[in-house]
């Protein structure tokens, strides 16, 4: 009866523990679509990564998610400046 318990203990353990890594890989991809990330996608897979990195991809999967992107606007010279002659 007791290595019953014993093995329904470690099971149970093993499980918690799978459901709480596949929890914290996920935080990164939830923050970023909370916060509309332009790149919340990339941050995502990056956040399952951590997964197959053990973790060492996780820290910047999750400073990405808090930080926004530049937003570079490309214009003509002519339309920017239209009254200057080159």
């Amino acid at each position: 009866m007791l290595d019953v318990i014993t093995i329904l203990i470690i099971v149970v353990v093993v499980v918690v523990n799978i459901a709480f890594l596949l929890w914290l890989a996920a935080i990164p991809g939830q923050i970023a679509h909370e916060r509309n990330h332009s790149q919340a996608d990339a941050i995502a897979v990056c956040g399952w990564l951590s997964l197959l990195t053990c973790f060492v991809t996780w820290p910047v999967a999750l400073i990405w998610a808090y930080t926004y992107p530049l937003q570079v606007v490309v214009q003509n010279p002519e339309e920017a400046h239209p009254n200057t002659s080159r």
